[in-house]
């Protein structure tokens, strides 16, 4: 009997799957077995590039500025300002 597990979880894979099948996009990127394949090439396949750093630097410039804010106060909110410029994401919570 065959299972299917799919998962991102790679040490969960590498314990308890035979073969390996990679889908990145909707398309086919390969499958092999897990005896033949390491982490780093799994991660490859996955991405679709060696992963040499998790997360990148990528030199960005950033567009005018598009939102100013100065001094808000409001309901648990006291004298906040901030420059949002074309490009950049901005989050907010309370």
């Amino acid at each position: 009997m065959r299972h299917c597990y799919i998962s991102h979880r790679l040490k969960e894979i590498f314990t308890i799957c035979d073969d390996i099948t990679v889908l990145r996009d909707g398309k086919f990127i390969g499958e092999c077995q897990v005896k033949d394949i390491d982490e780093d090439r799994l991660i490859e396949m996955m991405v679709g590039r060696k992963l040499e750093e998790q997360y990148p630097r990528i030199a960005v410039t950033h567009g005018d500025t598009c939102l100013e804010v100065k001094n808000v106060s409001g309901s648990g909110v006291k004298d906040v300002s901030f420059t949002l410029k074309r490009g950049e994401i901005l989050g907010v919570s309370a």
